[in-house]
């Protein structure tokens, strides 16, 4: 699927393909970054470190860190739901999305 690709056992996801997903606007990507995400490279961003990164600024909180759980698990079911055929993603890098 156009957006997504695998590199080095990794999921890379454009940066209009991972404001869709997770519904963000550009904007709120760019403050992400201001804020201490980081980016694999210009208009690529490493789908599994966005999310743990979204799952740690949001720790603070316990029921926006539900909330964002509850996102977590939409996305990871989204991801395998749509994706693996047509990137060639094993399901083990789908299952330990989150646990690195």
């Amino acid at each position: 699927m156009d957006g997504f690709k695998e590199e080095n056992g990794r999921v890379l996801i454009r940066t209009n393909r991972l404001c869709e997903l997770i519904e963000i606007s550009d904007r709120s990507l760019t403050d992400w970054k201001k804020q201490g995400l980081t980016q694999h490279s210009r208009g690529w961003w490493d789908l599994q470190h966005v999310l743990k990164w979204r799952g740690e600024i949001y720790n603070a909180d316990s029921e926006v860190s539900k909330s964002a759980n509850l996102q977590q698990m939409k996305l990871e079911a989204e991801v395998a739901r749509i994706h693996p055929v047509e990137l060639g993603i094993s399901k083990l890098v789908l299952r330990n999305l989150y646990m690195m």
